[in-house]
């Protein structure tokens, strides 16, 4: 209610009223939770859905993984935020009109810094799936999973393509299965990303039309001309044409030929 009146005020004895149901949240079903969830991430101010679910009381109860965010922080230049929670809610706040999958994201990204804190002591391969995966309170349906995993998965190399090698960055805009949405998604996030934050180090520009046009070029590629011309048809060979192609696109569109 709160995400769809955001000046909507909870009155005290509402907020005492919450805390003594606390214990029934915990057997709220994961398929009830996600129907109401997805309503939420319809709406323009979603992230005001788990804000005020921490001012009550009650994060704990039904997004356990979520409320782990607000005990973490990061201690980076990079984020300046009280907490891995504030962050996840401030790049929510910069999607607020984006798709679900996109809000998910946002709220899902960084969910395994925590772990990764308390095991390496710092936030090293939190887009990892196998630690992403199983921190993922939510019972979400595949066409917004495979889509939200695709993004906090490339998160982080979407980020640094700029300083990687054309191999690299040829490999890993062919893993993105030539669908056009998974870079518009990323794009979209990494904007998101990088504006959602408190920092002291300046903010890097992505270089989008580099990205898209490599991309398309990669994504319209057939080897079938080179095949009947070489005469080459094992699958290791066509692979490794397909990527030197590949790597050639990326050298002539970032111009580093």
């Amino acid at each position: 209610f709160k995400a769809m009146l955001p000046d909507f005020t909870i009155h005290q004895s509402t907020k005492d009223l919450v805390l003594t149901m606390k214990d029934e949240l915990t057997c709220l079903t994961l398929e009830r939770v996600w129907k109401e969830v997805e309503k939420v991430m319809k709406l323009e101010h979603s992230h005001l859905f788990y804000e005020t679910l921490l001012e009550l009381g009650v994060l704990w109860e039904i997004f356990p993984q979520v409320f782990n965010m607000t005990m973490c922080k990061e201690n980076s230049k990079y984020h300046l935020e009280e907490s891995v929670f504030i962050h996840s809610m401030m790049v929510l706040k910069e999607l607020s009109n984006e798709s679900i999958e996109l809000k998910l994201a946002a709220l899902y990204h960084d969910i395994a810094k925590p772990i990764c804190n308390e095991l390496y002591g710092n936030s090293h391969g939190h887009e990892k799936l196998d630690l992403v995966k199983p921190r993922i309170d939510l019972q979400i349906p595949n066409k917004y999973l495979l889509p939200m995993l695709s993004i906090i998965e490339h998160h982080i190399t979407i980020a640094r393509v700029s300083g990687m090698s054309s191999r690299k960055i040829a490999k890993f805009l062919y893993s993105l299965r030539r669908d056009l949405s998974n870079v518009s998604n990323l794009i979209k996030f990494y904007s998101a990303d990088s504006n959602g934050r408190e920092t002291s180090v300046p903010k890097s520009s992505l270089p989008i039309n580099e990205i898209l046009t490599s991309f398309i070029h990669i994504k319209r590629y057939s080897p079938k001309i080179w095949i009947e011309k070489t005469g080459y048809n094992k699958p290791v060979q066509i692979q490794q044409h397909v990527h030197n192609y590949n790597i050639k696109v990326i050298n002539r569109e970032f111009n580093r030929n």
